[in-house]
């Protein structure tokens, strides 16, 4: 159906890319949020410019080092950004960064993130708005696109979800983001 040409396209459109760009992306995403973290202001074209550089480095050590470096960033990053939502979910100053962190935890594809997104599921792109029914519930809820986008890894907790609470919103977003991940005839059965 229509959702299983999306997510051909979204496959042809990410295998496409050269993976040098994937990296480049990845390291700038996680420097940024270290570099956030600590306080730094390193610029994170820097960072992953380095690291790059030690990525094609003739010295087996050196690549080797370099990408359990990169591993560490991410890994880092991850928690960090899970701790911006924690902290700035409902916060009416810091909402619009927690919406950016759970949408980037989803590029990431962060299963570690995933109970967290699920906890938030409900949490709305913009405070005090109540989403109309012309947009995408991806749009109108974060995490409904990060657990599409992290994938099977988010269906059993996201089913979990919706049997603990009943909620009927729950019921509704958690029954789409199943259902993009699986495609309706799975997500029937």
């Amino acid at each position: 159906g229509t959702c299983n040409r999306r997510e051909e396209a979204r496959a042809a459109t990410s295998a496409a890319k050269p993976i040098l760009l994937q990296l480049i992306v990845l390291v700038g995403l996680a420097t940024a949020a270290i570099g956030v973290a600590h306080g730094d202001g390193a610029a994170p074209s820097d960072c992953g410019a380095d690291l790059l550089l030690g990525l094609l480095s003739p010295k087996e050590l050196v690549r080797q080092e370099t990408a359990a470096r990169i591993v560490r960033d991410r890994s880092a990053a991850i928690e960090r950004l899970q701790q911006i939502v924690r902290e700035c979910a409902y916060s009416a100053e810091k909402h619009a960064s927690a919406v950016l962190a759970v949408r980037v935890l989803g590029k990431l594809r962060a299963t570690e993130a995933v109970p967290l997104l699920v906890e938030n599921l409900t949490m709305p792109d913009r405070l005090g708005i109540i989403a109309e029914s012309p947009h995408e519930p991806e749009e109108a809820h974060p995490g409904v696109g990060a657990l599409i986008d992290i994938g099977v890894p988010a269906v059993l907790p996201t089913v979990g979800r919706v049997a603990q609470t009943g909620d009927p919103e729950d019921v509704v977003l958690g029954a789409i983001v199943i259902n993009r991940i699986l495609g309706t005839e799975l997500a029937l059965c």
